[in-house]
């Protein structure tokens, strides 16, 4: 004679009224304070049609499963201030420059079996002599491709100047300025003591310090690499299909009639993958 057997009921709480206005319900055993982070999260990131939406979107509604896995720091010694390092990565790679405008030092097709796991990342990281690796949350088996897409490139506007002959733009390893106040700061000098004349200014570009003859006011952007930089893994794939480190994975591979490779019809792979976006967003012309 079978038993009964009560069914188990999550105790409703004002935090799971609050979630149901976001459309999101408390998991089966989920703390508190998980379930208050992902409403947190719903809360601070708008639905935009960007690629960072719709990851922390996943957060959302599958759990906070994305977590910071190195966190990469740049040595100054070893840089040119002038021309500063920059990561990118890719739905299907990871490239590293020392040097923004020259070729990149270090390229890793995450597909490739040599670079399929982390523990590969990592070797590959810590041969480069102007970075310092840190582990954060480090399984050396996890699979490389599911690292989120990303860059070190970093933007501010608005940035509020003080009526100072110095400036504290909070922000290091900036590779542009520009500002609404050009008298101050139009002709740039080589160091802060060659500052003899209205309009002369110096960049500290690796710690952020703007240094003006004159005093200075006004707004001012400025381009940045944004390090520490922090290398992040979400299982949840999330990729642009236009990304142009797909191509080899997705396309068949020719020879044009220079002797160069290029990249016409899809294969399997590309055509599947294709296929299932297409099942959900009916966006052709004969369905």
């Amino acid at each position: 004679m079978s038993k009964y057997k009560q069914q188990e009921m999550l105790t409703d709480t004002q935090l799971d009224e609050i979630g149901r206005t976001r459309s999101l319900n408390r998991f089966k055993n989920e703390s508190k304070v998980s379930f208050k982070d992902r409403i947190y999260l719903s809360n601070i990131v708008s639905p935009a049609p960007i690629l960072d939406y719709y990851t922390f979107a996943l957060n959302n509604h599958l759990g906070l499963f994305q977590k910071k896995i190195f966190k990469i720091e740049l040595i100054d010694s070893e840089i040119n201030k002038n021309d500063l390092p920059r990561i990118e990565i890719k739905a299907n790679s990871i490239e590293i420059w020392k040097e923004k405008s020259k070729d990149s030092v270090l390229f890793m097709n995450l597909r490739d079996e040599k670079f399929k796991f982390l523990i590969n990342i990592k070797n590959a990281l810590s041969k480069l002599n102007f970075i310092k690796v840190t582990d954060i949350d480090y399984d050396p088996y996890l699979y490389s491709k599911f690292l989120k897409q990303n860059s070190s490139d970093g933007y501010k506007g608005s940035i509020l100047l003080q009526d100072s002959k110095l400036q504290d733009l909070d922000q290091k390893y900036i590779e542009a300025y520009n500002t609404n106040n050009p008298i101050a700061s139009y002709k740039e000098k080589a160091s802060s003591g060659d500052l003899i004349e209205s309009g002369d200014f110096f960049l500290d570009k690796v710690n952020g310090l703007l240094y003006t003859f004159d005093e200075n006011k006004g707004f001012a952007t400025i381009l940045y690499q944004s390090f520490p930089f922090y290398i992040e893994y979400s299982p949840a794939h999330i990729f642009e299909l236009n990304d142009e480190s797909l191509t080899k994975v997705m396309y068949n591979k020719q020879i044009d009639e220079e002797g160069s490779e290029v990249f016409t019809s899809l294969n399997s792979y590309g055509s599947n993958l294709i296929n299932e976006v297409l099942k959900d967003n009916r966006m052709y012309w004969d369905k």
